[in-house]
């Protein structure tokens, strides 16, 4: 015997699937304000992603009502809706912390490259030209990679796209490999 929630839901469903936009309309609302408090205390975000996410968790589930493919509930519509907006959520939160760490990867390169471009306070002609010389000893790419990012102040994307790597993270990871070898070379040339 199924629960009479259950049951319930299923109505619903055939009647969204048979196009009733005020069910639509009812299922927004009924949930909506117990799916906001339920999302607010487990997610830290701002209460228009937490809108967003259950607006598109009630989109999911007409589309889902209304396409041809055969669609059982097996759990409360409540229940459907909520574990919908919550993967939306996460979904969001891990694209912020993909986010919030490239910001940090680009910090940590800046932060190197702080100590590399402003280890004299105003370079004498002496210094550039050993500066230059350091840099025209890197390999062509480690070259042409750091100058674009710091010369040319290109973004990671640019230089993914121009040296056709396969993702940020390995451009990140590149860069950071070219400083190291400059300042090894920089280390290298004032022990001589």
């Amino acid at each position: 015997m199924q629960k009479p929630e259950l049951l319930a839901d299923r109505a619903l469903l055939r009647s969204l699937s048979e196009g009733r936009p005020d069910v639509l309309d009812d299922l927004y609302y009924r949930y909506r304000d117990g799916f906001l408090r339920w999302a607010g205390r487990r997610f830290s975000t701002t209460p228009n992603d937490l809108e967003d996410a259950w607006q598109d968790a009630v989109i999911a589930l007409y589309e889902r009502a209304i396409s041809p493919k055969p669609f059982e509930l097996r759990c409360s519509l409540r229940t459907y809706l909520y574990a919908i907006g919550g993967k939306r959520l996460l979904q969001n939160h891990r694209k912020m912390q993909r986010l919030i760490w490239k910001d940090d990867i680009d910090r940590a390169i800046d932060r190197e490259a702080e100590v590399l471009t402003f280890e004299w306070d105003e370079p004498g002609v002496e210094d550039r030209e050993y500066l230059l010389a350091c840099i025209e000893s890197l390999g062509p790419q480690c070259r042409e990679l750091l100058l674009g990012r710091y010369y040319e102040d290109k973004k990671l994307e640019e230089l993914q796209h121009q040296f056709q790597y396969q993702n940020l993270n390995t451009v990140s990871a590149s860069i950071s490999r070219c400083i190291k070898q400059l300042k090894a070379l920089v280390e290298e040339k004032r022990t001589l």
